[in-house]
């Protein structure tokens, strides 16, 4: 058998390490966020994807580059979860929809949930980003600044730009 080649050395690839995120605080970034229905077709729900980008602990920077997914019910008593995640995307928010807030940036806490048996990394205490300051980016100005970019979050849309 051949080797493969990658263009990328394996060892400059961010994650990985640890099959579960480390519990804490972490920047995150919106992947997917849709509405979708439960197995047997009898609820509705939302399913949310998020890249953990930033911490400000050392010790989570392992988990960095991990995906971390998340649900939120559509049940009355559990609708506070979807207002307080709209709301960390975007404060000036109101009305009856979310604007589509993947690309976002917000503000979690990971931790470890075991359901059927299963450990998994799960967010919750979604924050607006106006007050991270972590180990690769930090609020200035009103933008998320990173070494050598700047991610501008207005409204609907977030871009980086060169600094």
């Amino acid at each position: 058998m051949n080797d493969i080649a990658l263009d990328v050395n394996i060892e400059d690839i961010e994650g990985g390490d640890d099959f579960l995120a480390k519990p804490g605080r972490y920047l995150v970034q919106v992947l997917s966020f849709e509405k979708k229905w439960s197995k047997d077709g009898s609820k509705e729900y939302i399913s949310a994807e998020y890249k953990l980008l930033d911490s400000m602990n050392e010790s989570q920077e392992t988990s960095l580059g991990m995906n971390v997914y998340d649900i939120f019910s559509l049940g009355e008593s559990s609708l506070w979860k979807i207002k307080q995640f709209a709301k960390a995307v975007d404060p000036e928010v109101t009305g009856s929809s979310i604007p589509n807030p993947t690309g976002k940036y917000m503000s979690v806490t990971v931790f470890t949930d075991t359901y059927g048996g299963n450990e998994n990394s799960r967010a919750k205490g979604y924050k607006h980003v106006e007050d991270w300051e972590g180990l690769r980016y930090s609020l200035t100005d009103g933008i998320l600044v990173q070494t050598g970019a700047a991610v501008k979050q207005n409204g609907s849309s977030s871009q980086v730009v060169d600094i």
